[in-house]
C-alpha cells in the first residue's frame, strides 16, 4: 500500500496550477474542519501542529481528485471529505504512536489493557491485536480505529456517509473477526 500512496503523491505533479488551487479552494471548508475536530489531539503528539495537519489536508484533497472513482457512486465532494479525515486522522495515530514518539502517553485504548505487571504476554497480545486489525478491510479498520478514538457511531456513520445501523453491524463484524482470529491464534477469546 505504501508504494501506491507513493505513486499517487508522485502523480500530483499531474495536476495543473488552475486545477489545483480549484481543488484546494472547493476544499479549504472541509480541511479546516477537520484541523479543528482534531485540534484537541494535538495536545498527545510531538512535532505536529494545526498547520501541518492543513498542509496534509490540503494534499488529501488532491489525492482525493486523483483517486476518485465516478463509478463507486460517490459524491467528489464526500470522496475528498473521507480521504482528508482519514489521512489527518493516520497522521495524529502516527505521532501519537509510542514507537515514534518516545515520551508520548500510549492511545486510552492500549493504555487500559496494559498492565506492565502482566509481563511480555500482555505486550504480545497488543501486538497482535494491532496485527491482526491492520489485516482487517480498510472501511473496517477505520470503523474500529474511530470507535478506539472514542467516536460515537452516529459520528463514524457521517464520516463514512452511511447509517449508524451500517457502522455497528460493520463493528460487530469486525469484532467477530478478531475474535475467530483469536481463537485461530491461540489466543483464547479476546
Amino acid at each position: 500500500m505504501d508504494a501506491a500512496r507513493r505513486a499517487v503523491r508522485l502523480d500530483l505533479g499531474t495536476i495543473s496550477g488552475p486545477l489545483a488551487r480549484q481543488i484546494l479552494e472547493q476544499s479549504a471548508s472541509a480541511v479546516e474542519a477537520e484541523v479543528r475536530r482534531l485540534r484537541p489531539a494535538l495536545k498527545h503528539t510531538q512535532g505536529l501542529d494545526a498547520d501541518d495537519l492543513r498542509s496534509m489536508g490540503q494534499i488529501a484533497a488532491l489525492e482525493s481528485y486523483l483517486t476518485w472513482d465516478a463509478a463507486a457512486g460517490c459524491a467528489l465532494r464526500t470522496w475528498t471529505g473521507r480521504v482528508i479525515r482519514w489521512r489527518l486522522s493516520e497522521a495524529i495515530e502516527r505521532a501519537q504512536s509510542p514507537e515514534r514518539c518516545s515520551g508520548a502517553t500510549p492511545p486510552k485504548a492500549l493504555e487500559q489493557t496494559y498492565d506492565p505487571s502482566e509481563g511480555y504476554d500482555a505486550s504480545e497480545r497488543i501486538g497482535w491485536l494491532e496485527t491482526t486489525v491492520g489485516t482487517l478491510a480498510p472501511r473496517l479498520r477505520c470503523i474500529v480505529a474511530a470507535k478506539l478514538r472514542g467516536e460515537s457511531g452516529s459520528e463514524v456513520g457521517r464520516t463514512l456517509g452511511v447509517s449508524q445501523t451500517v457502522i455497528s453491524v460493520e463493528l460487530t463484524q469486525a469484532l467477530g473477526t478478531l475474535r475467530v482470529q483469536a481463537v485461530d491464534d491461540g489466543l483464547g477469546e479476546v
